[in-house]
This record gives structure tokens, C-alpha cells and sequence, in this order.
């Protein structure tokens, strides 16, 4: 049986700004992946529009598909078929829709479409035929699509430079009616063949892609494997989004979703605050609190959660103070580890990511020694033991900790950040900026310092904090290559 893989979301330099890869290039580069045909999606958005100056919308238009027709033109030279979409951002809610279906007429006569209403925008594209799709729903300040005005939903989003969420996202697809989609969101080259769908008959035009989109008969692309466009049959098929895009020491390991219980022992110990917001200053109050998270089933936060705003689950990632980051990754992997005897023996596991942020900024003396023994668990800095100090024993996995796997859990501290090799050094950088539990001993700083793009000293911020689990003598990998799609299975001797 033959497979034909087709793009679905993919800018061209010439015409999108974010872009890096010409229209040319890229055809090249999706011949050799084996694409047999590719959806040209440029933006149409008022700030791509906008920085076209003072010309008039046709003249737009016609720039916005520069891409597309350099790209029709070669295409049709190396035998790849280039079809003509759009991702439109609408003003109103800045967040972006991919259209399927179109012709260069649909958009010379709708000008500022993009100063469109969903339900507008969906009436029009039903009228036509088309097909709307809402792209990457959960990542940071997109808003979810009402149900009613959309086709369908990408569930997978290739683009590494942003945080789709693409596990979200499929789980939430999956619980709808909706078409799901998949899409390498290319811009550059770290983007390329990572979406699209398979098909078992080529697509050669638009119609053949709304028609197959519709009838749902395809698979969904990922780099990590293929998806039934209907349903997930295999668990283990929805745990490897857990993972994100770690490749290296992924471990088998969950810390748990967070409860009521939990949430209200921290504020008990004056050590919780929500921090929506993720921003610090004292006139937030928010000092020496610990945020980004809270408890599965609070409906006061439904909407924050849903956008992962704030996690539920210890093993997802959050995001700090803005400006600052966001992980990459979540899930656990290998932290410290030693080969003996033909074994993986494994000291320490750390959270890829940041389950959870921490606010400190100085407004009085020794508040840098306080933070200390707050994020220690009060281990350091004994003497200034104002607040609570931090328990950190809810990240254990209970399956685990209930066979005697687990020693105890701590913040990460400064010796262990800064001794992680070069080599390894996408364990150290999650992309976001996060807290050390510990001081440098060996400079003149006396407070705990962080790890962001250069690391370093620092007050005044909500940033994560990374929990690091140290293990019994004897634990040892027993399966696995410590990937996403096989991460590390423990045993015990």
C-alpha cells in the first residue's frame, strides 16, 4: 500500500517575516523528505500587513503569496504538488486559524480580515466550503476556540522555538467531534518534516484536501511517530507527549498530580500563592511563595489550567515571570548516574522542566539567607528560620518510593547546576529561568542563584525551581534507551 505525506503548515521567508527558508529551499528540502505535497500557510495578520507601509490591500495580498507562487512555480518543476492556505490572526483575540480551501479571491475581497470575529470568520469560510482549523489552541495567550466555530483543532505542532503543548492539545482534541491536524509549523530548518498527515492517495489539489480533511481517512505525522486521525488506540502512544522533545535520559517516573489537601497544607505555612500573574515586586506580596500550580478539579482556574497558565500535575512544566523563558521539556530523566558491572546505576533523577515557580525579591536584611532555608527545606542556613522551610517528599513516586527506590527529594542546588558537562548541557538549560537552592561557597555572593542564559546571582523574580530525586544504593535501568519513545525502566537489586 502506497503512504503520501502532505504538509499542512509551513511559512516561506518571502512572505512571512518569521521565517528563514525561501520558498525555493524549502521545496528541495520536503522533496527529499519524501513530502508529495505541501500547503503554503503565510500569516495574514495585521502586523505582517502593517509593515507593508501604505500600499493598497490587493498589493498585499499579492506580497502575503509571494512565497506561495515561487513556490507553485518549482514545485511544479520537481513534481510536488503546493496548495494555497492561510493563518489568519485575528485581532480581536490574537489568536491564529489555519484555512483550507482558499483562493487568492477569498482574501482580495475580505480586507482586514483579520479585524474578524471567529463566529464572522467561520460563517464565511462554511459558506465557502472551507475548512477552519484552529492552530497550537494551548499555547501562551492563545484562546481556546468556542467548539461551534471551528472544523478542527492542530493537535500536533512542530515549531521548536515555541511550547505547543502538544499533549494537551491531543488529548483535548480527542475528546471533541472536531478534524485533527498536524503540522510541522516550519520557519526554519529544526522545524522541517516534523507534521503533516499520510494519506493513501496522493493529494493533488485543495478539493482532494478538504475532501480527505473531512472523511478523516489519514494518519497524523509527528516526528516522534504516526497518529490514527480517529483515535488513540495505545497508552503508550499518549504518555510519549509527556516527554516533550527529550531524547536523552528520559525516565519511566511520576510525581503525581497535585490535591486540595496539599495545596491547603502550603498555604497553611504561609508558602502558597497561585501567581497568575508570575510577576514579583513587593507591591504583589508575593514573596517566599511558591506558585504556577494548584490542584485537578479547581474550577476557579479552569480556564488558567486548560491553557497551562498553571499545571495540575507534577511532572508538567509552568511558566515564569514573562520575559524570562519557558521550558521546553517536561517528565524526569537521569541526573546522576554511574556504570558498573554491565549496569546503569541511578543516583539522581531531575524534572526536565519546572513544576512549580518561586517568588523572592530583598526588602529586608538577611532575606537572601531566609530564601536559602526556605528552598533548602531547611537544611542551610539554619539561623534565619523566619518562614517555612520547604518539604519537598510530595515529588516522590509513590510506586516507587512504596519498593524502597527513593532516598529523599530536594531543590536543585548550586554544586549540582554547575558540575552538569557540557556535553549534557540540555539538562542544565530548560529554556526557562529557574531557582538554586543553594549559594555559591566559592564567590562573594551570599544567596541563592539561578540558572538562566548566563546563570548567576539574582533577586527580584518569579522563577522555577527544578526537584531533584535522589535514589537508594542499587537502583539500576532494567529497559529502555531513555528516549521518549523508550524511556528508562527502574528496578531494583
Amino acid at each position: 500500500m502506497n503512504e503520501y505525506l502532505t504538509e499542512l503548515h509551513l511559512h516561506t521567508k518571502e512572505s512571512s517575516s518569521c521565517s528563514e527558508i525561501p520558498a525555493k529551499q524549502m521545496i528541495e528540502t520536503y522533496k527529499k523528505e519524501g513530502y508529495s505535497t505541501i500547503v503554503i500557510t503565510d500569516h495574514c495578520s495585521k502586523s505582517e500587513m502593517d509593515r507593508l507601509g501604505n500600499i493598497s490591500w490587493r498589493e498585499k495580498i499579492d506580497y502575503v503569496y509571494t512565497g506561495f507562487d515561487i513556490a507553485k512555480q518549482y514545485g511544479d518543476e520537481l513534481g510536488i504538488n503546493i496548495l494555497l492556505g492561510v493563518e489568519v490572526t485575528l485581532q480581536i483575540t490574537d489568536s491564529d486559524y489555519l484555512v483550507y480551501g482558499i483562493d487568492k479571491e477569498f482574501l482580495y475581497e475580505n480586507e482586514k480580515i483579520y479585524e474578524y470575529t471567529l463566529e464572522e470568520l467561520y460563517k464565511l469560510c462554511n459558506k465557502k466550503g472551507y475548512l477552519l482549523v484552529q492552530a497550537h489552541p494551548f499555547r501562551d495567550d492563545i484562546q481556546l476556540a468556542p467548539l461551534e466555530y471551528i472544523d478542527g483543532i492542530e493537535v500536533f505542532n512542530g515549531c521548536q522555538d515555541e511550547v505547543s503543548r502538544n499533549d494537551k492539545a491531543l488529548e483535548y482534541g480527542k475528546s471533541t467531534n472536531k478534524i485533527l491536524t498536524s503540522g510541522s509549523d516550519f520557519h526554519r530548518l529544526d522545524d522541517l518534516a516534523r507534521g503533516g498527515i499520510i494519506t493513501e492517495i496522493e493529494i493533488k489539489n485543495i478539493k482532494e484536501l478538504v475532501e480527505i480533511l473531512q472523511s478523516r481517512n489519514y494518519k497524523l505525522n509527528r516526528n516522534e511517530g504516526t497518529y490514527n486521525g480517529k483515535i488513540i488506540e495505545e497508552e503508550k502512544e499518549v504518555i510519549v507527549d509527556q516527554y516533550l522533545a527529550l531524547n536523552k535520559g528520559v525516565v519511566q517516573y511520576d510525581a503525581g498530580n497535585w490535591t486540595e489537601e496539599e495545596i491547603n497544607e502550603l498555604k497553611s505555612k504561609s508558602l502558597y500563592n497561585i501567581n497568575k500573574s508570575k510577576m514579583s515586586g513587593s507591591t504583589y506580596g508575593l514573596n517566599f511563595t511558591f506558585g504556577g500550580f494548584t490542584y485537578k478539579g479547581d474550577t476557579t482556574n479552569a480556564s488558567d489550567i486548560a491553557h497551562e497558565n498553571i499545571v495540575t500535575s507534577r511532572n508538567q512544566s509552568v511558566t515564569p515571570q514573562s520575559g524570562y523563558g519557558t521550558p521546553k521539556y517536561s517528565g524526569w530523566q537521569i541526573l546522576e548516574s554511574e556504570e558498573k558491572n554491565g549496569k546503569i546505576y541511578v543516583k539522581k533523577l531531575v524534572h526536565a522542566g519546572s513544576p512549580e515557580n518561586f517568588v523572592y525579591y530583598y526588602t529586608t536584611i538577611y532575606d537572601n539567607r531566609r530564601v536559602e532555608y526556605i528552598l533548602s527545606g531547611g537544611t542551610r542556613q539554619t539561623s534565619y528560620n523566619t518562614y517555612q522551610a520547604r518539604d519537598w517528599s510530595m515529588y516522590k513516586d509513590k510506586s516507587l518510593d512504596a519498593k524502597g527506590y527513593i532516598s529523599e527529594v530536594h531543590a536543585m542546588t548550586y554544586d549540582e547546576a554547575y558540575k552538569i558537562q557540557s556535553s549534557i548541557k540540555e539538562i542544565k538549560n530548560t529554556g526557562g529561568y529557574y531557582w538554586l537552592a543553594s549559594a555559591d561557597t566559592n564567590c562573594n555572593y551570599d544567596s541563592v542563584w539561578c540558572v538562566g542564559s548566563n546563570g548567576g546571582y539574582r533577586e527580584g523574580y518569579c522563577w522555577g525551581i527544578r526537584p531533584v530525586i535522589t535514589m537508594t544504593t542499587g537502583v539500576f535501568v532494567k529497559d529502555g534507551d531513555g528516549t521518549e519513545l523508550s524511556p528508562y525502566i527502574l528496578e531494583k537489586e
